[in-house]
């Protein structure tokens, strides 16, 4: 069907452990593994840790890109810094001032 739609190439992300409750389903969608991919870890709930007063997160700043995206470029090597310009995204940076 997504061939009749003009799509020839198609990227399917799920979970490992979906693919072990469903094992037939890559080969009955003829799907391969790549190579590269993204693991994402969760952590069991549990009560929240005393805040931090010296940590603060707030919404990035256009003055503070220029000292932040060497950095941000060197974490996140597949975006530029448009993408901390975009309607798209908002970005958040963490500050955190130590005591001395």
């Amino acid at each position: 069907m997504l061939k009749q739609a003009g799509y020839d190439q198609v990227e399917f992300m799920t979970e490992q452990g979906f693919l072990a409750k469903a094992p037939a389903f890559a080969a009955h969608n003829q799907l391969q593994r790549e190579g590269e991919f993204e693991y994402q870890l969760a952590a069991p709930a549990q009560r929240p840790a005393t805040p931090d007063p010296a940590i603060t997160v707030a919404k990035l700043q256009s003055a503070e890109i220029s000292a932040l995206l060497p950095k941000y470029c060197e974490a996140f090597l597949e975006v530029d810094e448009a993408n901390l310009h975009s309607e798209h995204n908002a970005p958040y940076v963490g500050h955190y001032q130590a005591k001395s």
